[in-house]
């Protein structure tokens, strides 16, 4: 489409409101021929974005499936609607249109082709970010894409609305080690109700939490030396139901490691709480240095944490806020 001479799959064709006509197309990954194009198009994205899109279109990130769908105008892409996904479950991102191309009717047009495309290929669930109440939210909004949480929203397929009820349903779940395709999965975790609310102090989820940006840079960053370490529960169909993580402590406004501290963080859904102790005991051992941990008073996430050794430092008064006003955390350590 759109002068193209390479073989994708299209989406569609249409013509836009200058009268010029425009090809949908979606790149699947990997994809050596289409890679320095979709990375042109989207080089004004962040280093983690930029990490995550070269080796997807590299081949280099597991089963994790990345979409580009792209406008073609005069056989250049112009738009942009990234989703990456696992098991019918995914994220939209990298939401673009060149400044030349816009009010022409392309986001829509793209977007809509997507949204039918991710129904015919069977998905559940898409998750996205925004800003709350603009301009984008309002597009999303008439795509049928509802607010969890400010501009954090949900998108269900037909006969899906209530799918997070069967899928964090109780059942056997095993350990596994991070991968890229867990990043949806994750994702969607952050995006339902755990009952606790100081949930992953390193990615500053705070109840529910749009973990598009928090996975993806913790999953480039394991990747090199010191980087963080974690561990993920998952079912045998998919579901990632847990995770603990541990990140070298970072402070100020240009971060840098405090020495030999590492901060620990434990996220468990409520129907596999028994399974909170062996995930955080998954971690690798730490040979040397303290480890602290912060968690909501009397919550499950303390009673596993005080059962793998930490112990109690001190308590944060009105340390983290919530829908019911201020609230305290405990923070622990151990090791030291």
């Amino acid at each position: 489409p759109g002068g193209v001479g390479i073989v994708v799959r299209t989406l569609g064709n249409l013509t836009i409101a200058t009268g010029e006509p425009m090809g949908v197309v979606v790149v699947e990954c990997p994809d050596a021929d289409w890679r320095e194009r979709a990375l042109s198009l989207l080089s004004h994205k962040g280093p983690e974005w930029q990490y995550h899109m070269a080796r997807a279109l590299d081949g280099a990130t597991d089963a994790l499936e990345t979409r580009f769908h792209l406008g073609i105008v005069e056989g250049r892409p112009v738009a942009n609607v990234m989703t990456v996904e696992r098991h019918g479950i995914g994220i939209v991102g990298h939401v673009y249109t060149t400044p030349e191309r816009r009010r022409q009717g392309i986001c829509k047009a793209v977007m809509s082709r997507q949204l039918a495309d991710f129904r015919a290929r069977g998905g559940y669930v898409l998750l996205l970010g925004t800003g709350f109440e603009s301009t984008a939210y309002w597009i999303y909004h008439g795509f049928g894409f509802r607010s969890l949480r400010g501009g954090f929203m949900r998108y269900a397929t037909p006969g899906n609305e209530r799918f997070e009820e069967r899928w964090f349903a109780a059942r056997s779940a095993r350990v596994v080690e991070p991968r890229w395709e867990h990043w949806p999965l994750v994702a969607l975790f952050g995006s339902i109700a755990t009952g606790e609310h100081l949930r992953v102090a390193a990615w500053r989820v705070l109840g529910i939490e749009n973990l598009e940006w928090g996975y993806c840079r913790f999953r480039r960053d394991m990747e090199e030396p010191g980087g963080p370490q974690g561990s993920l529960l998952q079912t045998e169909d998919g579901a990632v139901v847990g995770l603990a993580c541990r990140h070298a402590l970072q402070i100020g406004p240009d971060p840098h490691p405090w020495p030999e501290v590492w901060l620990a963080d434990l996220d468990v859904h409520p129907s596999f709480a028994d399974d909170g102790p062996r995930l955080l005991a998954a971690l690798p051992r730490l040979e040397e240095g303290r480890e602290i941990a912060l968690a909501d008073p009397a919550s499950h996430t303390a009673s596993c944490l005080e059962g793998a050794g930490f112990r109690r430092a001190g308590r944060l008064t009105d340390f983290v806020r919530t829908a019911r006003g201020p609230s305290d955390a405990v923070l622990y350590e151990r090791g030291g």
